[in-house]
């Protein structure tokens, strides 16, 4: 796929590319692009799926208490990624999936 110029004051690209497109990484990846499509929602997944995206932070939750939303500063995800500061930008995706996954549920 043709690539356009970075804004270097927005430091966002154009879009070039004008028809989705899916590529198969292997029997459970696959990359896509979506020209236009800034965000999606994960409405078929539940948490534990979604974390399955996570492998780096599964061994975490075996700390959280029964009921653990994942969401809150008590979280053992949240006090291995303040141990592990590698962690923090993981921590955020997942978090932002989950708010995802609440607000098509809402």
């Amino acid at each position: 796929r043709r690539t356009g110029e970075v804004n270097d004051v927005t430091g966002q690209g154009k879009h070039t590319s004008t028809s989705a497109y899916a590529l198969k990484v292997n029997s459970k990846t696959w990359i896509i692009d979506t020209p236009g499509i800034r965000s999606f929602g994960l409405a078929h997944a539940s948490v534990e799926e979604i974390l399955e995206g996570f492998p780096d932070l599964i061994q975490a939750t075996t700390q959280c208490q029964k009921g653990c939303s994942h969401q809150d500063t008590s979280c053992a995800i949240e006090s291995a990624a303040f141990e592990n500061p590698a962690l923090l930008p993981r921590l955020d995706s997942f978090r932002r999936l989950l708010a995802s996954l609440e607000t098509s549920e809402g």
